[in-house]
């Protein structure tokens, strides 16, 4: 039971990483069309 928690904990963790590095991806090309603009 606790490793199926912490296993769904981990899983949920990774998800919020990935969302994370996205959001920076999303950014810097944000910024790279406001210098290029």
């Amino acid at each position: 039971m606790v490793k199926i928690l912490s296993f769904c904990i981990l899983i949920k963790s990774h998800i919020n990483v990935k969302n994370i590095f996205i959001l920076m991806v999303f950014r810097v090309l944000t910024y790279w069309e406001l210098i290029l603009a």
